[in-house]
């Protein structure tokens, strides 16, 4: 919404630069509207967000800052001497209150050095590492280094913005720590986190003061999530089926609280964890709730902090994203109608007929807010994105190149007009 406010100054801004405010949306089968600017010779990664307006994007060497209205430069930070190019992986970014947590691994894939950065100006605010893992929530960075392998091992809990650390704590030496999926815009920190893991038990500690709190005995998990006063443990895929066995653990009462079994799509390549392979950290929903499907492939809700299943839709279907309050889902993930269904209760919106994308060898992209849904794929074997009205299904417009970011009133194209151009465009 605050993108909007800054139309004004936008129109101003383009009468005194080459910038082309956009010209209305195109239909679909046609090309999209104007970008608002673009970048020429940019080729950016999959992780972009807006701060305090300031566009912040990684390329194969470097994290930029730019202004959100006219695409000005506004800094360039070029990434640690050692790492020659970026991966999907490394180096990665989240944004927790007014900072930018960047983290790189320049030698060794599991030992990366943390760098926070100011959003306006590229300013340098702390730095930390080497880690062997890195949490970022919205008001804290969680920091696990080992001195030696996996043992002699420390976690720190800082604050984002200052560095300052709030505990340093030192874990058993036998296990090693894990952590919860990583965003782009931090997710709000959990009560609890896993560490002292082995092979029959985790050790369960609070993130408030890191001390520990119960021993979970989980032998078996791929991935976990702090949930109010519990930690949900992700099982290991059945082999059969898409099953996967989730249980929840009480870190307050030190007593197990709910066991079931579900079901998720299976990964193809590198994916082996449980979970949706396109979604960010493997999951769909919000902080308590959570898409998954029947064995008959009918979505359905998950409440993470009861057990209990929600709704099931009326039909079958895959689900794409959501924002916690509307569910996108396709009748398989490569093809069919578009169905946006109410979150809360699994009504369906809208509907919309087959958007004719497929995902072909490009990573499955889609976006979904209250305003407005994307979704990106290849459309006659060229690399597009189909933008809907959120509330009312309605098309309003396509975009030509390969889908690199969305948020609040604005979302980011790579075309190759000119080698590699970022378009950005106002919605």
């Amino acid at each position: 919404m605050r993108l909007r406010l800054l139309l004004p100054l936008l129109l101003l801004v383009c009468l005194t630069t080459s910038c082309v405010p956009g010209t209305g949306f195109g239909t679909f089968g046609t090309r999209g509207p104007t970008p608002a600017w673009s970048l020429k010779g940019v080729a950016a990664g999959d992780q972009m967000a807006v701060v305090d307006g300031t566009l912040i994007f990684l390329t194969r060497k470097e994290i930029r800052g730019v202004d959100v209205i006219s695409g000005r430069d506004l800094w360039t930070i070029p990434f640690l001497p050692g790492l020659r190019y970026a991966t999907r992986d490394n180096p990665w970014f989240s944004v927790a209150r007014g900072a930018v947590i960047l983290v790189e691994a320049p030698g060794s894939y599991e030992r990366g050095i943390i760098r926070a950065i100011d959003p306006g100006t590229g300013r340098l605010l702390w730095s930390d590492g080497p880690a062997t893992s890195v949490e970022v929530s919205q008001d804290a960075v969680f920091v696990h280094s080992c001195a030696d392998g996996l043992s002699e091992c420390t976690t720190t809990r800082r604050e984002p913005r200052t560095g300052r650390a709030a505990w340093s704590e030192v874990p058993n030496p036998f296990g090693w720590t894990g952590f919860d999926d990583q965003r782009t815009l931090a997710r709000p920190t959990g009560r609890y986190f896993v560490t002292d893991t082995t092979r029959k038990s985790s050790m369960l500690r609070d993130t408030r003061n890191g001390r520990r709190t119960a021993m979970a005995a989980v032998p078996e998990w791929n991935s976990w999530r702090s949930v109010g006063p519990a930690v949900v443990f992700i099982g290991k895929l059945y082999d059969d089926a898409c099953q996967v066995e989730l249980s929840s653990f009480d870190a307050e009462h030190a007593r197990p609280r709910w066991k079931r079994t579900i079901c998720f799509p299976l990964g193809t390549g590198d994916d082996y964890n449980p979970g949706f392979p396109h979604a960010p950290g493997g999951f769909i929903g919000d902080d308590t709730r959570i898409a998954t499907l029947t064995p008959e492939g009918i979505p359905q809700i998950l409440d993470l902090t009861t057990g209990n299943i929600l709704w099931r839709s009326a039909e079958s279907g895959t689900p794409l994203d959501s924002d916690g309050t509307s569910l996108l889902t396709r009748r398989a993930k490569d093809q069919g109608p578009l169905t946006m269904l109410d979150f809360p209760t699994g009504r369906a919106l809208w509907t919309a007929p087959d958007p004719g994308l497929t995902a072909g060898d490009t990573r499955w992209r889609t976006f979904v807010n209250q305003d407005f849904t994307a979704i990106a794929g290849l459309h006659e074997g060229e690399p597009s994105v189909a933008v809907y009205d959120t509330g009312t299904g309605r098309p309003t417009g396509r975009y030509s190149g390969i889908f690199k970011g969305a948020g609040d009133g604005w979302i980011a194209v790579e075309t190759k007009r000119f080698g590699y151009d970022l378009d950005f465009f106002f919605l």
